[in-house]
């Protein structure tokens, strides 16, 4: 499958003696229109993200330094379309 391998993602030196692992995280994205069900609700919509779903810790490093990922993220929004 392409984007899916083992071993490493990236080599954090230019020796290639550091190897930064292939990571894998999951992102979950989901929406609703409450207008569809209730037509006086047309045109309000609202959606709820979570990225880095299970809070995976992620490190990458480069030239001798190294950098955390982000962890869980939640976005929620709510909006409506005149």
């Amino acid at each position: 499958m392409a984007g899916l391998g083992l071993g490493c993602a990236s080599y954090g030196d230019k020796l290639n003696l550091m190897c930064n692992p292939v990571v894998m995280l999951f992102d979950v994205s989901v929406s609703y229109e409450p207008g569809y069900a209730h037509p006086a609700l047309k045109g309000w919509q609202a959606r709820l993200s979570v990225q880095n779903l299970a809070d995976k810790q992620v490190q990458t490093c480069s030239d001798g330094y190294c950098y955390l990922g982000q962890g869980r993220q939640v976005v929620g929004s709510v909006r409506y379309k005149w």
